[in-house]
């Protein structure tokens, strides 16, 4: 099974900070700095379950204690790629390809986070350093002219959603960089 892995830039102190937890562990993202100056890692655990692939997002504290679970596993979707809010109260993820959600930490209440589902796959969400956008990647535009997965952003509240790529190459995650 995967694990996520921690080290210093220089190769040392490498440790696995998913050694015992079940299934396979992709897309970690780090935290920002919490409230007690620590870092968490948000990721997707995947596992089979009723003959189907399931995820969830959970995080975990830098040095491997204090495995919380965030989204709601009695759904049985996948849910994957976490991304953080610049405050880190909460994180959007992709729920089975076809779906934004936006969990809040403090008390795992999730939704949606445009009303109605966009047609096609949705992927790499990745908040704005700022936390005033979300951009990610979605082929709900396609047309005949070609365009497939383009970059689109969409504030937290859902609302404003705005394409930002206009050509015939298929894009994929979107980053922000801090000015």
């Amino acid at each position: 099974p995967a694990r996520i892995w921690v080290m210093n830039a220089d190769g040392t102190n490498q440790h696995a900070v998913t050694n015992d937890a079940p299934g396979e562990h992709h897309h970690p993202t780090w935290s920002p700095r919490q409230a007690d100056g620590g870092y968490r890692i948000a990721y997707a655990q995947a596992s089979m379950k009723d003959a189907y692939m399931r995820a969830q997002i959970w995080s975990v504290r830098d040095d491997g204690a204090d495995r919380q679970i965030h989204s709601d596993e009695s759904i049985g979707a996948y849910d994957d790629e976490p991304s953080w809010s610049p405050d880190g109260t909460k994180i959007v993820f992709v729920r089975s390809s076809q779906q934004l959600v936006v969990v809040t930490l403090s008390d795992r209440s999730e939704w949606p986070l445009m009303s109605g589902d966009l047609e096609g796959e949705q992927h790499a969400p990745a908040w704005s350093p700022d936390g005033s956008l979300i951009a990610f990647v979605s082929s709900h535009e396609i047309d005949p002219d070609g365009y497939g997965k383009q970059i689109y952003t969409v504030r937290p509240d859902g609302s404003g959603l705005r394409r930002r790529t206009f050509d015939r190459a298929e894009k994929g995650n979107p980053a922000w960089i801090r000015r």
